[in-house]
């Protein structure tokens, strides 16, 4: 489960740095 939450974060990371920087 634990490597699960860190694939989730790793895919919204950019996400969310992505749509800031819009």
């Amino acid at each position: 489960m634990k490597s699960n939450l860190n694939d989730l974060k790793r895919l919204f990371s950019p996400l969310l740095f992505g749509g800031t920087s819009y």
